[in-house]
C-alpha cells in the first residue's frame, strides 16, 4: 500500500488560521474546530488521490484546485509525486488563488 502524505506552504497554514480565527469569531469555537477538522479530512482524502481532479493551468503549472465550502484547496503534486503540498485556501470570493 502506497503511503501518501500532505504538507502545507507557509502561505497555507497561516490562511488556514486566519479562516479558522475568523469563524471562530463569527460562528463560535465548534464550529470552528469542525470546519478546520473537515477542511483538513479533505486535504487528507485528496493526498490519496492526489491526480483526481485536473491541473489548471490557467493558475500555474502543475497546479490543481477543488472546493470546499467557503474555500478552495489550492494545492500541488510533491516531488516524489507521492503526496501533496497545499499551497493556499483563497476564500471562493477571492480573485488571487496563490
Amino acid at each position: 500500500m502506497t503511503k501518501y502524505s500532505y504538507q502545507l506552504s507557509e502561505t497555507a497554514a497561516q490562511k488556514l488560521e486566519n479562516e479558522i480565527a475568523h469563524s471562530r469569531l463569527k460562528w463560535g469555537t465548534e464550529h470552528a474546530n469542525k470546519y478546520r477538522r473537515d477542511l483538513l479530512a479533505m486535504v487528507r482524502k485528496i493526498s490519496k488521490s492526489p491526480t483526481l481532479f485536473v491541473e489548471r493551468p490557467e493558475i500555474g503549472k502543475g497546479i490543481r484546485c477543488i472546493r470546499f465550502k467557503g474555500n478552495y484547496i489550492v494545492y500541488r503534486l510533491n516531488k516524489n509525486k507521492d503526496g501533496i503540498i497545499v499551497l493556499n485556501f483563497p476564500g471562493i470570493s477571492q480573485s488571487k488563488m496563490l
